[in-house]
Protein backbone atom coordinates (compact mmCIF):
# COMPACT_ATOMS: atom_id res chain seq x y z
CA UNK A 1 0.00 0.00 0.00
CA UNK A 2 1.04 3.03 -0.79
CA UNK A 3 2.61 5.66 1.72
CA UNK A 4 -0.83 7.94 3.04
CA UNK A 5 -0.85 10.13 5.44
CA UNK A 6 -1.96 9.11 9.09
CA UNK A 7 -5.02 10.54 9.47
CA UNK A 8 -6.08 8.82 6.37
CA UNK A 9 -4.88 5.11 7.44
CA UNK A 10 -6.16 5.80 11.40
CA UNK A 11 -9.74 6.74 9.69
CA UNK A 12 -9.16 3.34 7.92
CA UNK A 13 -8.44 1.75 10.41
CA UNK A 14 -11.60 1.84 12.14
CA UNK A 15 -13.54 0.51 9.44
CA UNK A 16 -13.94 -2.98 11.04
CA UNK A 17 -16.63 -3.61 13.98
CA UNK A 18 -16.67 -5.04 17.04
CA UNK A 19 -19.80 -6.26 18.16
CA UNK A 20 -18.11 -6.47 21.78
CA UNK A 21 -18.26 -2.56 21.91
CA UNK A 22 -21.16 -1.76 19.59
CA UNK A 23 -22.21 0.88 22.21
CA UNK A 24 -18.63 2.24 22.04
CA UNK A 25 -18.43 1.58 17.75
CA UNK A 26 -22.15 3.56 18.14
CA UNK A 27 -21.01 6.58 19.97
CA UNK A 28 -18.08 7.35 18.07
CA UNK A 29 -19.29 7.33 14.26
CA UNK A 30 -20.51 10.65 13.57
CA UNK A 31 -17.22 11.86 14.80
CA UNK A 32 -15.54 9.12 12.63
CA UNK A 33 -17.61 10.36 9.47
CA UNK A 34 -17.06 14.36 10.40
CA UNK A 35 -13.28 13.79 10.39
CA UNK A 36 -13.43 11.88 7.04
CA UNK A 37 -15.40 14.20 5.05
CA UNK A 38 -12.78 17.01 6.38
CA UNK A 39 -10.38 15.00 5.38
CA UNK A 40 -11.75 14.70 1.90
CA UNK A 41 -12.62 18.01 1.55
CA UNK A 42 -8.88 19.09 2.17
CA UNK A 43 -7.97 16.12 -0.24
CA UNK A 44 -10.16 17.90 -3.40
CA UNK A 45 -8.69 21.05 -2.70
CA UNK A 46 -5.51 19.39 -2.77
CA UNK A 47 -6.26 17.61 -5.81
CA UNK A 48 -7.52 20.98 -7.58
CA UNK A 49 -4.83 22.87 -6.52
CA UNK A 50 -2.59 19.86 -8.23
CA UNK A 51 -4.31 20.09 -11.16
CA UNK A 52 -4.29 24.15 -11.12
CA UNK A 53 -0.31 23.64 -11.13
CA UNK A 54 -0.14 20.77 -13.74
CA UNK A 55 -1.87 23.31 -16.32
CA UNK A 56 0.54 26.34 -15.13
CA UNK A 57 3.39 24.25 -15.19
CA UNK A 58 1.96 23.13 -19.25
CA UNK A 59 2.02 26.84 -19.88
CA UNK A 60 5.20 27.84 -18.69
CA UNK A 61 6.62 24.52 -20.39
CA UNK A 62 4.61 25.65 -23.77
CA UNK A 63 6.46 29.25 -23.35
CA UNK A 64 9.88 27.61 -23.14
CA UNK A 65 9.70 25.88 -25.74
CA UNK A 66 8.84 28.86 -27.92
CA UNK A 67 11.30 30.88 -27.07
CA UNK A 68 13.79 28.62 -27.57
CA UNK A 69 12.88 28.05 -31.15
CA UNK A 70 14.80 30.20 -33.81
CA UNK A 71 13.51 32.86 -34.74
CA UNK A 72 13.14 31.69 -38.41
CA UNK A 73 10.71 28.71 -37.10
CA UNK A 74 7.46 28.87 -37.20
CA UNK A 75 6.35 26.80 -33.76
CA UNK A 76 2.50 25.80 -34.01
CA UNK A 77 0.75 24.84 -30.87
CA UNK A 78 0.01 21.40 -32.43
CA UNK A 79 3.80 20.60 -31.88
CA UNK A 80 4.26 21.97 -28.36
CA UNK A 81 1.13 19.77 -27.57
CA UNK A 82 3.23 17.08 -29.00
CA UNK A 83 6.81 18.01 -26.87
CA UNK A 84 4.82 19.01 -23.41
CA UNK A 85 4.63 15.04 -22.08
CA UNK A 86 8.56 15.22 -23.05
CA UNK A 87 9.20 17.98 -20.02
CA UNK A 88 10.80 16.65 -17.22
CA UNK A 89 8.93 19.44 -15.10
CA UNK A 90 5.50 18.53 -16.81
CA UNK A 91 5.92 14.95 -16.21
CA UNK A 92 6.40 15.86 -12.61
CA UNK A 93 3.57 18.04 -12.19
CA UNK A 94 0.96 15.25 -13.93
CA UNK A 95 2.19 12.23 -11.44
CA UNK A 96 1.67 15.05 -8.35
CA UNK A 97 -1.51 15.63 -10.16
CA UNK A 98 -2.49 12.43 -10.44
CA UNK A 99 -1.74 11.50 -6.78
CA UNK A 100 -3.55 13.97 -5.95
CA UNK A 101 -7.03 12.86 -7.60
CA UNK A 102 -6.21 9.24 -6.61
CA UNK A 103 -5.91 10.36 -2.90
CA UNK A 104 -9.30 12.25 -3.24
CA UNK A 105 -11.02 9.38 -4.63
CA UNK A 106 -9.99 7.10 -1.93
CA UNK A 107 -10.92 9.44 1.12
CA UNK A 108 -14.75 10.15 -0.84
CA UNK A 109 -14.56 6.41 -0.46
CA UNK A 110 -13.40 6.46 2.95
CA UNK A 111 -16.38 8.45 3.81
CA UNK A 112 -18.61 5.93 2.32
CA UNK A 113 -16.90 3.32 4.05
CA UNK A 114 -17.79 4.67 7.16
CA UNK A 115 -21.55 5.80 6.41
CA UNK A 116 -22.17 2.21 5.61
CA UNK A 117 -20.10 0.93 8.73
CA UNK A 118 -22.67 3.65 10.90
CA UNK A 119 -25.63 1.90 8.66
CA UNK A 120 -24.38 -1.66 9.47
CA UNK A 121 -23.75 -0.89 13.56
CA UNK A 122 -27.73 0.46 13.78
CA UNK A 123 -28.47 -2.79 11.72
CA UNK A 124 -26.75 -5.10 14.61
CA UNK A 125 -27.86 -3.17 17.57
CA UNK A 126 -31.55 -3.47 15.95
CA UNK A 127 -30.46 -7.13 16.22
CA UNK A 128 -28.93 -7.46 19.79
CA UNK A 129 -32.24 -5.84 20.73
CA UNK A 130 -34.03 -8.17 18.87
CA UNK A 131 -31.84 -11.25 20.20
CA UNK A 132 -30.13 -12.51 17.14
CA UNK A 133 -27.08 -11.72 18.43
CA UNK A 134 -26.61 -12.39 21.85
CA UNK A 135 -23.28 -11.41 23.77
CA UNK A 136 -22.48 -15.11 24.19
CA UNK A 137 -22.40 -15.74 20.32
CA UNK A 138 -19.96 -12.51 19.83
CA UNK A 139 -17.96 -13.53 22.74
CA UNK A 140 -18.02 -17.24 21.10
CA UNK A 141 -16.78 -15.41 17.40
CA UNK A 142 -14.17 -13.63 19.23
CA UNK A 143 -12.54 -17.19 20.76
CA UNK A 144 -12.82 -18.69 17.20
CA UNK A 145 -10.62 -15.89 15.48
CA UNK A 146 -8.16 -15.72 18.37
CA UNK A 147 -7.98 -19.70 18.09
CA UNK A 148 -7.89 -19.92 14.12
CA UNK A 149 -5.13 -16.68 14.74
CA UNK A 150 -3.15 -19.25 17.12
CA UNK A 151 -3.15 -21.77 14.44
CA UNK A 152 -1.37 -19.86 12.08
Amino acid sequence: MPNYPDPYLSLRAQLGIDLLALDDELMKMPQLVQDAAELAAEANDDANAAALAYEVCKAEAGLRIRESAPHSERVTEASIERQLPLDPEVQDARVAADQAKTYAGLVHALVQSLRTKSTLLQKASELVIAGYITPNAAYQRRREEMAAQRNR
